[in-house]
């Protein structure tokens, strides 16, 4: 009988966790660098963030942002100042990007991780960890913020492709950054290179 009960309850458990993964349909995003599939209740821009680019206004889609839809007309903003005042708030921001702003030629991921993170100021890295993205090799760091990004948690991923440094973030205030994980981890299973 308690066999039974168990295996009821493993069934059960394994049907919730099914339909809570699969509640949303996904809709791919594309851009010249890669592609990912975000959960249809999640919104995105793309943009051009390059030193090209800020000097004349376009440029290629090398980034794209995300947040779910309940944070969005707050936290996808060009608008720096905008977004980290509305972030106090709430929120919870994925940001996938080509880091046309390392300075490094043809850098090594050994290379580009220790450079990142000497340069990321507001950040008391918790741990770092090989991985893989877009079947390359990648570091993950987790990490929780300092000063006046105290209540944040991050996840960062750092990946160099074809000799091009990538990152891609995960940014939640506490109160948040649990509540969409499980949907960041699945995006970043879909994420791909476009070459």
């Amino acid at each position: 009988m308690q066999l039974l009960i168990m295996v009821s309850m493993i069934i059960f458990l394994s049907l919730i966790s099914f339909l809570a993964t699969n509640v949303y349909g996904v809709e791919k995003i594309t851009n010249k660098y890669f592609s990912i599939e975000i959960p249809d209740n999640w919104i995105y821009q793309k943009s051009s963030d390059s030193p090209t680019s800020s000097l004349l206004g376009i440029g290629s889609s090398n980034v794209i942002a995300l947040a779910p839809q309940q944070f969005g007309n707050f936290s996808v903003t060009n608008n720096t100042k905008d977004f980290m005042q509305n972030m106090q708030i709430a929120g919870a921001i994925c940001i996938f990007s080509l880091d046309l702003y390392n300075s490094t030629d043809n850098p090594k991921l050994e290379d580009y991780v220790r450079i990142k993170t000497l340069s990321q100021n507001d950040l008391n890295i918790l741990s770092q960890e090989e991985t893989t993205v877009g079947d390359e090799r990648a570091v993950r760091i987790y990490a929780d913020g300092i000063g006046k990004f105290a209540n944040f948690k991050y996840i960062e991923y750092l990946i160099v492709h074809d000799k091009e440094p990538y990152y891609i973030s995960y940014t939640a205030r506490l109160a948040e950054y649990y509540t969409y994980l499980s949907e960041f981890d699945q995006v970043i299973k879909s994420f791909t290179f476009t070459d």
